[in-house]
């Protein structure tokens, strides 16, 4: 089966000046991995003041919306949240959503990550050949065919 890169979701935390840490040693991750089709790992990696905290579970696409509603569901409620949730989703741009805003966004987030799931890019290898420099007609010079 071809390579297929993770969606990241990375859960940035607020400091004690109630801004993002730039650290991302202090971030929580949520990894997604394609196994096959309609089949995904599910990595949580959670800081903790011990150590590092992981938990792995494998999920149809199907478990994994059930999973991430309850997941953007906790966050909203949260007494002390994160300040922000950080999306990589191959073939898209990241971005960054205010943790306050995350359930507005959230039936958009999660089509996008289950569009993902259904058509997953493949991670090209293919080195990018340099083009061919185009040559104008009128610089040619003709053949001995067309003399």
């Amino acid at each position: 089966m071809p390579g297929h890169h993770p969606i990241d979701i990375r859960f940035i935390r607020r400091r004690s000046n109630d801004r993002a840490e730039a650290n991302p040693q202090f971030d929580d991750i949520l990894k997604i991995h394609k196994l096959g089709e309609n089949n995904l790992r599910v990595t949580y990696v959670e800081q903790t003041e011990d150590g590092v905290m992981r938990d792995t579970t494998m999920m149809t696409y199907q478990k994994l919306v059930h999973y991430l509603l309850r997941v953007f569901w906790m966050l909203s409620i949260d007494e002390d949240p994160f300040q922000s949730v950080q999306l990589i989703i191959p073939a898209h741009p990241q971005i960054l959503i205010g943790v306050s805003t995350l359930q507005t966004h959230l039936p958009v987030l999660l089509e996008i990550i289950v569009g993902t799931c259904w058509h997953w890019p493949v991670i090209s290898r293919r080195e990018m050949q340099p083009q061919p420099q185009s040559q104008s007609v009128i610089d040619t010079t003709p053949t001995e065919d067309f003399q």
